[in-house]
């Protein structure tokens, strides 16, 4: 391992191995099919899981931006020691639901 393989963070390493991982056209057609809104960097935090979802779906790793993003959530979410919820973690919004589950599907 040289010097600049060592200066290397975990987003990078995570970038260059989507790099090669991309260079396989299969991996590379899999990959298309979701899209790739994901690599934008101001996309939010639901739409960024709906991602991850997608991706392992097709069978694919999620893009590098994604992954960092979902690891750090848990991370968060586990270092608060049950302290703190998963919408917390991700940042997300819970809205509240009043009533009974049935009647709202059926009004929907």
């Amino acid at each position: 391992m040289n010097g600049d393989e060592r200066s290397m963070t975990p987003e990078q390493w995570l970038q260059h191995w989507e790099t090669i991982l991309l260079s396989h056209g299969e991996y590379e057609f899999a990959s298309r099919r979701i899209g790739t809104p994901a690599q934008r960097a101001e996309i939010d935090a639901l739409d960024r899981l709906k991602h991850f979802r997608a991706a392992l779906a097709v069978g694919i790793f999620p893009d590098s931006h994604t992954l960092a993003f979902v690891a750090q959530g848990f991370a968060k979410y586990l270092e608060g020691g049950g302290k703190c919820s998963l919408d917390d973690a991700f940042g997300l919004e819970s809205r509240q639901k009043v009533g009974n589950p049935a009647k709202r599907a059926a009004a929907d």
